[in-house]
């Protein structure tokens, strides 16, 4: 312990001198001392900081999000399994790219982690910095099975653009994300903006199920009418915003948030609302929360037309297509057999509440009878025979669902349904807007009795695939 003398003295000295009531006050020959101890703390003796570790960085780019750049494809959300707002789906073709961009502060060698699907081997090559790494994207199976791919990017200090390029006609696989892992690193400033449509003064929305919803370039060649139905109007004054989905009855997109409830927010004065269900609603599988009555289904449609006015929009009423079904031979129409007449409800809405109807169930019948099972089912359902199409490997068995052909077929037919309804004068507007339809022949030369596609009329530009199903003795 250190210890300090301190000493005080203190003089004190009183002395009387001279007369009476005087007082000097002078030195003391005999001093008062003190001693006091006192401690005082040790010096600190300094020490090293602690050592810290660098934190490390876990940054997941996704589309419509910062660092997410461009891609030569389309933002989709068809198949499930995908994270965020939905997945990048390329074009079918070599060469389509998805492009990242990451902020790094020290230049080194990254972990990266990519969340994709895809039902074939779709090998594709990653670059950053000129640095080319081939990723494998082993098949998942299926679109809704979702894989991780690993691999390692170089990254150099500052911004770095991350290009997947697909290396087969295929295209790359969707990609749900990129994960890049470790210290330092934030993502890049680019964001994709999804391309918008031209502005136009009115909008034709549909609302339906899978038979109508869109399809991505992975899906092809599966579509939805309401997909193409755009081909039919002039893009400068009819803009189709197809908000089918697949999986719904006429109740729970109704009831389901995120679905009727943002149309009708969206619908203004003038604009023309689609309206076609009946595939889900006749569905009563336990495991299913959609099947609705008939009655009810009468009910949910009343809905759409009332609120669709009260915005002052127009509905149209249109009835379910026929299913590819046949009972001995014979195709039946399952939307107007006993207890299930969802067609026969449509038309009862649209004659009690004077809506504007087209009756595609009766079109469509009519359709798919004239060109018989064979054709029907390969030219316009999702009947495919194996190694037909590269999304389909193993071919596919669905005679509820279109290939882009019968789609089109759909859409020609609710618009020869439209053209029906002229004396109306709230489908004006609608008619005054369809395009100009050229004939389209197909004829064979030299076969007997082979299955060719049907021609007919279309627009200018409107995509149609030509088949062939060669007879017995051609």
């Amino acid at each position: 312990m250190n210890k300090y003398l301190v000493s005080s003295l203190l003089l004190l000295s009183l002395l009387g001198c001279g007369g009476e009531g005087s007082t000097d006050v002078g030195r003391t020959d005999n001093p008062l001392t003190f001693e006091v101890e006192v401690e005082v703390p040790p010096e600190p003796v300094p020490t090293d900081p602690e050592p810290t570790e660098p934190e490390v960085a876990e940054v997941v780019l996704q589309e419509l999000a910062p660092g997410f750049c461009d891609i030569d494809g389309i933002i989709e959300n068809t198949n499930l399994g995908f994270s965020g707002s939905g997945y990048a789906n390329t074009n079918n073709a070599i060469g389509t790219q998805v492009s990242w961009q990451i902020n790094a502060t020290t230049a080194g060698d990254y972990d990266v982690e990519i969340t994709y699907t895809a039902p074939s081997d779709r090998p594709s090559t990653l670059t950053s910095n000129s640095v080319d790494t081939t990723v494998a994207f082993a098949s998942s199976g299926s679109w809704e099975s979702w894989l991780v791919d690993t691999t390692v990017v170089s990254l150099v200090a500052g911004d770095n653009d991350i290009v997947l390029t697909s290396t087969t006609e295929e295209g790359a696989p969707n990609i749900d994300s990129i994960k890049i892992t470790g210290v330092g690193i934030t993502a890049g400033s680019c964001t994709y903006v999804m391309p918008e449509a031209p502005s136009v003064d009115t909008q034709v929305f549909v609302i339906s199920d899978s038979t109508a919803a869109n399809y991505g370039a992975s899906k092809y060649p599966q579509a939805g009418w309401g997909q193409v139905l755009q081909n039919f109007f002039d893009d400068s004054e009819i803009e189709v915003v197809n908000r089918a989905r697949g999986g719904r009855s006429s109740r729970n997109f109704y009831t389901e948030v995120g679905l009727w409830d943002e149309v009708i927010q969206e619908l203004d004065t003038g604009d023309y609302l689609l309206i076609q269900f009946g595939h889900n609603d006749r569905d009563n599988s336990p495991d299913k929360d959609r099947y609705t009555s008939p009655e009810d289904f009468e009910g949910y449609l009343a809905n759409f037309v009332n609120e669709a006015r009260a915005k002052g929009a127009i509905p149209i009423l249109v009835s379910p297509m026929v299913m590819n079904a046949y009972r001995d031979g014979v195709l039946r129409n399952v939307f107007t057999e006993g207890g299930s007449d969802y067609a026969g409800s449509t038309a009862k809405v649209a004659t009690d509440l004077d809506v504007a109807y087209i009756d595609l169930n009766q079109k469509s019948y009519d359709l798919v009878s004239s060109l018989g099972i064979e054709q029907a089912s390969h030219y316009l359902y999702l009947i495919l025979d194996a190694g037909e199409y590269a999304n389909f490997p193993d071919g596919s068995n669905d005679g509820t669902h279109f290939q882009e052909m019968g789609a089109i077929e759909m859409s020609r037919l609710i618009v020869e349904g439209a053209e029906e309804l002229n004396a109306r004068s709230d489908m004006a507007k609608l008619l005054a807007s369809v395009k100009h339809r050229y004939a389209f022949t197909v004829e064979q030369e030299g076969a007997n009795d082979s299955i060719i596609t049907q021609g007919n009329a279309y627009p200018a530009g409107t995509p149609l695939t030509v088949k062939t199903i060669a007879g017995n003795t051609d």
